[in-house]
């Protein structure tokens, strides 16, 4: 049977092209093995599945696995304790197979422990005394280990958090000698309940810190097994580059890339930016997407806290005690980054800057830890997505917006032209606003500019607001277009425009991205002439920019 990508399920290695997780599963399985609680948290579509298959698998050479799951969690279910209890213990057993196998179910030699047969199986329970009597049976002289998937599906319910207390008091009875209980217990699903609820039992649980997104490395991996079955003739070094410099790693994402460039598109380099454009403008092409728009959209202080870190550039720290900061992270919209400091790393010093340092953090200057860093957007496809997102629903409740149509911003030689993008830009600008625009322009200037490029772009690329480079002082842009790339900063005249300083930030990006041409856009909300509006070529150092003030 070919092998395929797949961004529907569990990812089997002889079935599917996917990353190395050995590991992540050894990790995992260290840890069951030091008899510790934890959980497995992490956004939708993270590998989840994919780690708990793996580890059952290996878990059953050594020891009995009841891997279950909450997702159908209702009350008629959990809504009391006898029904938590019965249908707690039912999962179990049908998890171990035994009404169908019997005491033949598990190879108690291989496994080193008595056979499990159902004579510990009391099905009518009632209290949790009954429970925890049933769970001593089930584990006496017996290691079992209990994965919980979409745990969190019950956290709503009462008798969920007791049954927590009760995992934890069987634990420290075990540690002392006095019981018999599960070898580890690992709950699985977005959010941790140790921050879901800082006060239950769970404080028992163990962190999990096992890195679960792919490193550049590994999706080399998986594009040079591709290659070894079809022999297409890329750079999987340098396609593997600019996939994770888009998706961070984000699993699904970059086997929704790889997918579609190797059913649809071909595997070049201006194959990976044609899938970005497509995952980010067609929803049923990535089903993640429509989740982060839902979440985004019906949550205010999220949005909110989004809004700032992207269109105005604010340092938001990375607090894990912030509810909003917590929930953004658990769905994968936002992580922590180093922050950014605007001298580049000393000649001398950029090897050893490049071995410390991932990929993607290469090209924002000197980095210092990531403790100490502050709220940025996930990866590159979440910044275009939610970018578009936010400046569709602006132009749906704004009064005053500049429309940009992609045909007007076409060459002679039918390509899309930056020049004559922002100089249409110019002209549009200037028939809408006035001087009496000034306030409106300063709360929404930027936005207003990201909505021009939104329908400039509809037909010919995509464009992406760079957090990373966005300050109170400017706005990065990156537009891309066909094979090319252009950088862009946006900024706010209030008075004298500083050009050196300006020209000088925008030099220091440029050089960053290894390009020598760049656009520099000025909003001019003063009277100033040193800030009128002009548009030109300006020759600045070893770049040249296009410079123009609105």
């Amino acid at each position: 049977m070919s092998r395929s990508f797949n961004t529907t399920g569990i990812c089997v290695p002889e079935m599917d092209y996917m990353a190395d997780i050995s590991g992540r599963v050894a990790a995992a399985k260290a840890m069951v093995n030091q008899g510790l609680y934890f959980a497995i948290s992490r956004p939708r579509q993270f590998g989840k599945s994919t780690l708990i298959a793996g580890l059952e698998r290996e878990l059953s050479k050594d020891m009995h696995c009841a891997s279950i799951s909450f997702e159908w969690s209702d009350d008629e279910s959990f809504g009391d304790s006898e029904k938590f209890c019965s249908s707690f213990i039912g999962k179990v057993y049908e998890a171990l197979d035994l009404k169908a196998l019997g005491s033949e179910a598990l190879d108690s030699e291989a496994i080193g422990s008595e056979a499990l047969g159902s004579d510990w199986l009391k099905e009518d329970l009632k209290t949790f005394d009954d429970l925890d009597q049933q769970i001593t049976k089930l584990c006496k002289n017996r290691k079992v280990a209990l994965i919980i998937d979409e745990a969190d599906c019950a956290y709503r319910y009462k008798p969920f958090f007791d049954f927590i207390s009760l995992l934890r008091d069987k634990l420290l009875q075990r540690e002392r000698g006095a019981g018999a209980t599960f070898q580890s217990v690992m709950l699985v699903g977005l959010h941790d309940l140790k921050t879901f609820a800082p006060q239950s039992s769970w404080s028992i649980a163990a962190p999990f810190q096992v890195d679960m997104s792919l490193s550049q490395a590994e999706i080399l991996g998986m594009l040079e097994c591709y290659e070894s079955d079809h022999s297409t003739g890329m750079d999987a070094a340098k396609i593997s580059e600019l996939i994770f410099d888009y998706t961070a790693g984000y699993p699904f994402l970059v086997s929704n890339i790889c997918k579609l460039m190797a059913e649809r598109i071909g595997w070049s380099l201006e194959g990976v930016l044609e899938a970005v454009k497509r995952i980010v403008k067609d929803s049923p092409l990535c089903t993640l997407l429509d989740d982060v728009a839902k979440f985004v959209l019906s949550n205010d202080p999220i949005r909110d806290l989004i809004y700032e870190i992207l269109f105005e550039g604010k340092e938001k720290p990375f607090a894990n005690s912030d509810p909003n900061i917590q929930r953004a992270e658990a769905l994968g919209l936002i992580r922590a980054y180093p922050k950014i400091i605007s001298e580049a790393p000393e000649k001398s010093g950029v090897e050893a800057f490049a071995r410390i340092f991932p990929a993607p953090f290469r090209n924002f200057g000197i980095c210092t830890k990531e403790k100490n860093g502050c709220c940025a957007v996930s990866n590159r496809i979440f910044e275009i997505f939610i970018s578009r997102l936010m400046a569709s629903r602006f132009s749906n409740a704004s009064d005053k917006s500049v429309f940009g149509s992609p045909g007007s911003a076409i060459d002679e030689s039918g390509r899309f032209s930056m020049e004559l993008c922002l100089a249409g830009f110019a002209e549009d600008f200037g028939t809408v606003f006035t001087s009496d625009d000034a306030k409106y322009l300063e709360d929404n200037g930027r936005m207003v500019f990201v909505l021009y490029l939104l329908g400039m772009t509809s037909g010919t690329g995509f464009f992406q607001i760079e957090s990373r480079f966005t300050d109170e002082e400017k706005m990065g842009v990156i537009v891309d277009s066909g094979p090319k790339q252009y950088v862009i900063e946006v900024r706010s005249c209030h008075g004298k425009r500083d050009r050196e300083k300006a020209y000088e930030q925008l030099r220091g990006h440029l050089d960053k991205k290894e390009v020598q041409e760049g656009y520099l856009l000025t909003l001019n909300l003063s009277n100033e002439k040193d800030c009128s509006p002009e548009a030109e070529w300006v020759r600045y150092k070893d770049v040249r920019i296009y410079d123009v003030v609105v």
